[in-house]
């Protein structure tokens, strides 16, 4: 297990610096210039050539590729042109606001998901499975964007249970302003991990081994959750992980909804501004972390699953 570890971390090598020269070329092919938006109209020529000289914004594009590509792998993924600010700072002031939203968002859309597939594949055909086959096809198909909206306007507008906005918000809010985030993450996730969990728990309930369980006179609830469920739990582990990688580095829409300052506001406020180092540092740093809950996920297969055995070779 521990060479598998080491291997895939190596191969995580490439990934990242792949993905620092894509994100390299492409922000430097959006239009505008950064040095120019950042110190305004008023700023004379020669202070913008004085400032793209400091910091090497004249140097031509593979060197500039290659200088920052050897920052980063030595941690350093520079200042913010906007804000004068250490990107990786800047990252870590967001990241805690981004993980929150993750992990409960996640949370809720495990309990959802799971709990509505194993009912809606033990009931299979009934009224009920029809039902949440047509409300999981309604979410998966609903814009994050659009639901986000829909609860701002009827629970924050028109019922006032909730924060408008995330923004400033006294301690004692804190936990409110995360519903209407947490049940827009929760509720898109729960749609993909009811369909797989209906679709796997339906695979193994037809097995031998659920027969003579049951034979046996084992509870319903024990096969279900001890046998059966434990058995299914491998596409289940793979939606979630999936989903917990995406919404780490994707709740962009989400952030910006609900005016959340996570890394995905962050990162649109980055790209608004030009700001290529904070673009440059959120999307490896994201890259970094995805990496690592898609290793974690692999890691998982095992200790679920004793099937499942990682080769060393």
């Amino acid at each position: 297990m521990k060479r598998y570890i080491l291997k895939r971390l190596l191969f995580a090598v490439p990934t990242i610096l792949g993905s620092m020269m894509v994100v390299f070329l492409i922000i430097r092919s959006i239009p505008g210039d950064p040095v120019a938006m950042k110190f305004g109209k008023s700023a004379t020529v020669q202070e913008i050539e004085e400032y793209r000289e400091e910091y090497g914004y004249n140097r031509p594009m593979a060197v500039q590729m290659v200088d920052s590509i050897i920052d980063t792998f030595r941690g350093d993924l520079g200042y913010s042109m906007a804000n004068n600010q250490p990107v990786f700072d800047m990252i870590l002031d967001c990241l805690p606001n981004t993980l929150e939203l993750t992990v409960f968002g996640v949370l809720l859309a495990i309990v959802l998901g799971v709990t509505s597939g194993i009912f809606a594949a033990l009931y299979r055909g009934s009224i009920f499975d029809m039902m949440i086959l047509s409300l999981n096809t309604l979410l998966m198909s609903m814009p994050s964007f659009f639901l986000g909206l829909v609860l701002i306007i009827v629970f924050g507008v028109q019922l006032k249970l909730i924060p408008v906005i995330g923004l400033n918000l006294a301690p004692e809010q804190h936990f409110a302003g995360l519903i209407g985030p947490v049940i827009t993450v929760g509720l898109g996730s729960a749609a993909s991990i009811a369909r797989t969990t209906r679709t796997s728990m339906l695979k193994i309930l037809g097995n031998d081994f659920i027969k003579v369980c049951k034979s046996k006179g084992i509870a319903k609830s024990a096969i279900i959750i001890k046998h059966a469920l434990r058995n299914a739990l491998t596409p289940i582990i793979t939606v979630v992980g999936g989903t917990f990688a995406a919404y780490l580095g994707g709740a962009v829409v989400t952030e910006t909804v609900f005016a959340r300052p996570g890394i995905g506001k962050l990162l649109v406020d980055a790209i608004n501004a030009r700001d290529y180092t904070v673009i440059q540092g959120t999307a490896v740093f994201l890259a970094v972390f995805m990496i690592l809950v898609i290793l974690v996920t692999d890691i998982l297969y095992g200790i679920f699953d004793p099937r499942i055995r990682v080769q060393d070779s």
